[in-house]
């Protein structure tokens, strides 16, 4: 059986394209900024550190408990982002697949 062309109308040549720029712009913009307060809150716990007597171990290992959390928290985001970096490119094949579909291609 012979496939049949199928002609590609305007939403391949509008939007569709731009999504995944838009997408990776905001996902880039939010990974830049929380990466950006993760690294100010620990540099912030490390210049109280630098305040505190060398005696005072509760308080330092307070200040190295909250350190390590944030570290954590920014490791965690970074596997955050690669989620949305997935979950961004199934939305676009996904639409791409739903034009491809209502252009009347057979998708198999």
């Amino acid at each position: 059986m012979q496939d049949e062309e199928v002609s590609l109308d305007w939403r391949f040549s509008g939007a569709l394209p731009q999504f995944p720029r838009i997408t990776l712009r905001e996902l880039k913009r939010f990974h830049d900024e929380a990466r950006k307060h993760f690294t100010m809150e620990i540099a912030k716990l490390e210049r109280r550190a630098t305040e505190i007597a060398a005696e005072d171990d509760e308080a330092l290992e307070y200040l190295s408990d909250m350190s390590a959390e944030l570290e954590g928290l920014l490791d965690l985001e970074q596997e955050f982002a690669i989620l949305r970096l997935f979950r961004t490119l199934e939305r676009f094949l996904r639409l791409v697949l739903m034009h491809l579909r209502e252009s009347g291609a057979r998708v198999r």
